[in-house]
């Protein structure tokens, strides 16, 4: 639908002037304009048919409906469906508009909004504009499928910016909201734990030390999470043995994962001249590894895949805007992140094309194409 791509642009367009706003020392302009850019791309999710997006029509549609045609309270709807609180009251508040539709836009809402303003708060060092491309080419799409999640993710993120500024008061308050908005973001606090021992530059042994002990432990704990599962309550045991225990190898997959590994590993090698950058780069390298493991491990256990992903996304958001500064080449630094954009495309139109229903709209440029050479033949 030619529609995501026309919000894509627009609200690019919004972010790119409240960029220049900002640089011109006009805040208040620039602000109201990133305000605008969100709302036209929450305005499109919201706007989507119900059929886009595996999670709609279970989790959101469901709360709605007990909350509006049931006229259960919050409580009771907690107690019926046991999902985390926080998304429940999100969805609660939105039944005052009476409309689904505002629901899913106050759901992208809470998944935009912190990557806006992690982009804000990075605008001293990063392009505002190409942290929320990243987020449009990453994040929107995947939203719509896991929209618990992805509004975790989001929070997430935006919390390492705070823990980088050892502000960890702000971390553990965005921490505990991602945790209430989907459990498994608990696993997070092994990325808090990563970029305090990289950072930190004494007790190095120990360091090396317990990331060996980490991902040795992630290992040994994939092989005993049936064991493991026999003891959580039912809702996770079920979750962890029934139908996602189904992933298959794939090669395609394992060079998705390997693609990522590689690239951190050429921009952390040309990072070794600033000790400073050298250390967050080993940071988000180490993340693409987890990745790569939590995929490993996912054969055996499918949700692991779905844990990767907090690992995967505060990688690309901390690894993908330094390549413009790392390079000194310019022309090297335009071809690395051409090349990362064909591996967004080719991700996005040819590998899920099928298996995940909000991607086709990515194609429509290419469909269009077709559909101009057709009508000239």
């Amino acid at each position: 639908m030619k529609a995501y791509i026309i919000c894509f642009i627009i609200a690019l367009l919004f972010v790119y002037l409240a960029e220049k706003s900002i640089k011109a020392k006009k805040k208040k302009v620039g602000i109201i304009l990133l305000a605008t850019s969100l709302i036209v791309v929450c305005s499109i999710a919201g706007a989507r048919s119900r059929d886009i997006g595996v999670d709609v029509n279970n989790y959101p549609s469901t709360a709605y409906a007990l909350f509006t045609q049931n006229g259960l309270s919050y409580f009771e709807v907690f107690n019926r469906m046991e999902v985390e609180p926080l998304f429940l009251v999100l969805v609660d508040f939105s039944t005052i508009f009476k409309d689904f539709h505002m629901t899913l836009f106050f759901l992208e809402l809470a998944c935009a909004l912190p990557i806006y303003i992690y982009a804000y708060k990075r605008r001293n060092r990063y392009s505002i504009t190409l942290i929320v491309f990243i987020f449009l080419i990453t994040m929107y799409a995947k939203s719509f499928n896991l929209i618990r999640q992805f509004i975790a993710i989001s929070i997430i993120i935006l919390s390492t910016y705070y823990f980088e500024n050892k502000r960890y008061l702000s971390t553990y308050i965005l921490f505990i909201t991602a945790i209430l908005f989907h459990f498994s973001s608990i696993a997070c606090v092994l990325i808090y734990i990563i970029m305090y021992l990289v950072k930190n530059d004494k007790n190095k042994n120990i360091k090396r030390i317990f990331l060996l002990l980490m991902f040795v432990g992630l290992i040994v704990f994939s092989l005993g999470i049936e064991q493991i599962a026999q003891l959580l309550p039912e809702k996770y045991s079920s979750y962890i043995n029934s139908i996602y225990n189904v992933n298959e190898f794939s090669i395609t997959s394992l060079i998705k994962k390997l693609f990522w590994v590689i690239i951190s590993g050429i921009v952390l090698w040309k990072s070794s001249s600033d000790e400073e950058k050298y250390k967050e780069q080993q940071v988000y390298f180490l993340l693409f590894l987890i990745d790569v493991v939590m995929y490993l491990m996912s054969i055996k256990i499918g949700p692991f895949g779905r844990m990767g992903y907090y690992f995967l996304y505060v990688a690309y958001f901390g690894m993908i805007p330094e390549i413009k500064y790392i390079f000194k080449q310019k022309k090297i630094a335009i071809g690395v992140i051409i090349l990362i954009l064909i591996y967004f495309w080719y991700n996005m139109t040819v590998v899920n094309y099928q298996a995940d229903q909000t991607y086709p709209y990515e194609s429509d440029i290419w469909n269009f194409l077709n559909e101009n050479n057709e009508e000239e033949q």
